[in-house]
């Protein structure tokens, strides 16, 4: 058996890639009703929906058109209350937490590289 070798560099989109934020996406979704005085829609209809951004999730929760006049306000106040709550149940995906250890134990950064003047998170 050949051992893994791991890359030089790892890609990826935190939201949704590496970390499943639909629990949380699904309550600012939720609050978002809530706020409109509608009741909460089950946790499975909303993920098939978080994939698609947040004015799908504004049009799936309120029926409104992204071209709506009410849909940008309430696209930003599903954004609020996702800041609000966008930790209390995100998890980094099954298996992806070894990766990352596996990363950090063989002293591999993040975020920069030989040409770049440091940390792209600090950009």
């Amino acid at each position: 058996m050949t051992p893994y070798t791991l890359p030089k560099a790892l890609l990826f989109d935190l939201d949704g890639t590496l970390v499943d934020t639909a629990p949380d996406l699904a309550e600012a979704t939720n609050r978002l009703r809530e706020h409109h005085g509608m009741e909460r829609l089950p946790y499975p209809v909303i993920r098939a929906q978080v994939s698609n951004g947040g004015s799908a999730l504004v049009t799936l929760a309120l029926d409104l058109a992204s071209d709506h006049p009410q849909h940008a306000g309430a696209r930003q106040y599903l954004l609020d209350r996702y800041a609000e709550v966008v930790a209390d149940n995100s998890r980094v995906y099954p298996g992806l937490a070894d990766l990352i250890a596996r990363w950090e134990a063989e002293t591999r950064g993040w975020g920069s590289s030989p040409t770049s003047p440091g940390p792209m998170r600090n950009r």
